[in-house]
């Protein structure tokens, strides 16, 4: 964000997810965005595969 509009600097719990300046960060589920008419979560699904073949499902 390029205004102290946010929630975070990237990181949540002492877990980083990007570098950002303090309260310019947010992190959004996938559900609650649209790309061009296109939910979010079904661009990640596609982009990934589907959350039974996710390498991450183990961790």
């Amino acid at each position: 964000l390029r205004t102290a509009k946010g929630k975070n600097d990237g990181s949540v719990h002492d877990k980083r997810y990007f570098t950002c300046r303090q309260d310019h960060g947010l992190l959004v589920r996938p559900s609650k965005i649209t790309v061009r008419g296109i939910n979010g979560a079904k661009l990640i699904t596609d982009y990934y595969g589907s959350k039974e073949s996710s390498p991450m499902e183990d961790k």
